[in-house]
């Protein structure tokens, strides 16, 4: 691999294509619980938008508030709403991750690894709990 050998520390020049990128996520444990964290993060401003919307929307209503100040609010709850489905995206993927790197995914789906082998699922299949 060329390396920059300019300054006290020598650095690839391009970055290693063989190493997967979520490796570093994977090695923290913590990384399911923190995505998890950020869910529950995302969730409050997402129900502050909620209640703005509402009051503005009943104050536009009964002639008290503009439409623009509706449409505002709105706008924030769509994008709350959006930080929200992006933080459970990105929960659910590392969850995913984590099966597939600890070689769990059949277990957590229920599936036997004979029946996998055979093609033939034997019992029932059970989804994952959220």
């Amino acid at each position: 691999m060329m390396c920059d050998q300019s300054g006290p520390h020598r650095r690839p020049l391009w970055p290693d294509r063989t190493r997967d990128p979520w490796q570093d996520r994977l090695q923290t444990p913590a990384y399911p619980r923190q995505t998890a964290a950020r869910v529950e993060a995302a969730r409050k401003p997402r129900d502050l938008a909620q209640r703005t919307f509402d009051i503005t929307k009943k104050e536009q209503e009964l002639g008290a508030g503009s439409t623009y100040q509706t449409m505002t609010a709105q706008r924030d709850l769509a994008l709350a709403e959006l930080d929200l489905v992006t933080a459970r995206t990105v929960y659910e993927k590392a969850k995913v991750e984590v099966d597939r790197a600890t070689g769990s995914t059949l277990e957590h789906n229920g599936i036997e690894i004979q029946d996998a082998i055979n093609g033939i699922i034997s019992g029932p299949v059970s989804a994952p709990v959220p």
